[in-house]
């Protein structure tokens, strides 16, 4: 049981330390859904929490950014058009290209899940967001994603890794 806490105590240090760090920063800075950090984090770890990923892994919530925009502008201008229908279509040939385009084009560039999970996020953020100010609400959703990957995720690995070679000095 000892071992299994000493393994732990790293990670569970910049678990408790790190993202509640960043939760009242992002508060302080304006950015209201701080909480997407942890979920673009989580992309980062289960993309094997590798540094040399961290570009395209964020390459893909750049665009997850824009296809949720780009996805909510047409759903919220296009109020004439059955809402089943329209939101079936865009979703559909967006998710299409997205695809094709993160195998083709944008291969080196862009992680395809974190693109599609940036999508997903863009969309519940854009859909909630005044249409006015989804110029500073892209802004914000777009570092909230970028802490995610390089605060809580490659820095609290960086910070986990210090922690256990202090720990393993001391003994």
């Amino acid at each position: 049981m000892k071992e299994k806490i000493k393994i732990a105590l790293p990670t569970a240090i910049g678990v408790a330390l790190l993202p509640p760090i960043w939760a009242v920063l992002s508060e302080l800075c304006g950015i209201e859904f701080g909480w997407i950090a942890l979920a673009t984090a989580g992309i980062y770890v289960a993309a094997g929490d590798n540094i040399k990923n961290g570009l395209s892994i964020s390459g893909g919530f750049f665009m997850g950014c824009v296809w949720g925009y780009i996805a909510t502008k047409i759903l919220k201008h296009y109020l004439c058009i059955n809402h089943y229908l329209l939101l079936f279509s865009v979703l559909c040939i967006m998710g299409f290209i997205c695809v094709i385009l993160a195998f083709t084009i944008l291969e080196k560039v862009v992680f395809l899940p974190a693109w599609l999970g940036g999508w997903a996020i863009a969309l519940g953020t854009f859909g909630q967001a005044d249409i006015s100010y989804m110029g500073i609400t892209f802004i914000k959703l777009f570092i909230a994603m970028l802490a995610g990957v390089w605060y809580i995720g490659a820095f609290n690995n960086y910070f986990q890794n210090f922690i256990r070679k202090k720990m393993d000095r001391n003994e």
